[in-house]
């Protein structure tokens, strides 16, 4: 994983250190990082932010392990761990 405190920590870096640990501890397909600057939530923040999406209500399967506590605690840590990451690569900015 990246270690670059000289640089400038961004979106991009965040959502990709978290997508490295949900799909490393899930499994899941990895439907890649998408740069979408339209939602509120990334557009309108003036620090890193990533928008996570860890499933799709529609599809029955995935529907039922989003509704299971433990796969929910799974995906919790995954991207607490993503968090930490990207903590420990670039450090709190002063």
């Amino acid at each position: 994983m990246p270690n670059a405190r000289e640089t400038a920590f961004t979106s991009n870096q965040l959502a990709r250190l978290i997508q490295y640990r949900l799909i490393s501890t899930t499994g899941a397909i990895d439907r890649g990082i998408k740069n979408n600057r339209n939602f509120m939530v990334l557009r309108d923040t003036q620090m890193p932010a990533a928008l996570i999406e860890v499933g799709f209500l529609t599809n029955r399967e995935e529907a039922l392990r989003l509704a299971d506590p433990q796969h929910q605690r799974v995906l919790a840590q995954a991207i607490y761990d993503g968090i930490v990451a990207a903590y420990e690569a670039y450090g709190p900015r002063r």
